[in-house]
């Protein structure tokens, strides 16, 4: 994970907890949780390019 993906991920946090202020919160661990495997699978396939 790089600073882009951190950076990615907090705001993405920001967002859900202003918009949906009251959505439960495993949906919300589900959702970054979803995102990290994203850039974990994103990671792997550019290491699997070289």
């Amino acid at each position: 994970m790089n600073l882009s993906d951190k950076l990615r991920e907090d705001v993405l946090k920001k967002v859900l907890t202003v918009y949906f202020p009251d959505m439960d919160a495993l949906r919300f661990d589900e959702i970054i949780a979803s995102l990290k495997e994203e850039q974990e699978n994103k990671m792997q396939s550019n290491m699997g390019d070289e």
